[in-house]
């Protein structure tokens, strides 16, 4: 199976998230920031940190990862049907 890369746009993905229960948001990591995922009430933590200038381009990417695979996920479902 060939691996697609697909643009979802930011307000999207949060959209497609937030309905299937996914949040992500940041957390003081030090003087820094890190990145939290609750996945179906599953705190997921980030390894890297990031500066204030740098966290919000995080969230969005990590968003745009989560949009994706629950977008796969739901598609895999409906294709073994």
């Amino acid at each position: 199976m060939k691996k697609v890369t697909v643009y979802i746009d930011i307000n999207s993905a949060m959209s497609i998230c937030v309905m299937a229960g996914v949040v992500v948001y940041p957390v003081i990591v030090g003087k820094k920031f890190g990145v939290e995922v609750n996945y179906k009430n599953k705190i997921i933590k980030g390894d890297k940190v990031f500066t204030s200038k740098e966290i919000a381009n995080a969230c969005s990417k990590t968003y745009k990862y989560y949009a994706a695979k629950l977008k796969a996920e739901e598609t895999n479902a409906q294709q073994s049907k």
